[in-house]
């Protein structure tokens, strides 16, 4: 990830196979994951086929897989 700032704007360059695009995504689309409810633990992508996300949650209440 990177951002290059040019005469016109600034460039943003983004790679889909970062580990990091993932997470970040997580984070804006589920609240619990952004409030630190639950953690994501364990990331492990299979380029243009699949994603999987390990995640935990320390209260016991909160179904970390459900949320």
């Amino acid at each position: 990830m990177d951002v290059k700032k040019e005469n016109t704007g600034s460039q943003v360059l983004l790679s889909r196979s970062h580990p990091g695009l993932v997470r970040g995504l997580f984070e804006l689309e589920i609240p619990e994951i952004a409030d630190g409810t639950v953690e994501v633990t364990g990331i492990a992508r299979e380029a243009g086929s699949r994603t999987k996300i390990a995640v935990y949650s320390h209260d016991e209440n909160v179904d970390p897989v459900g949320a």
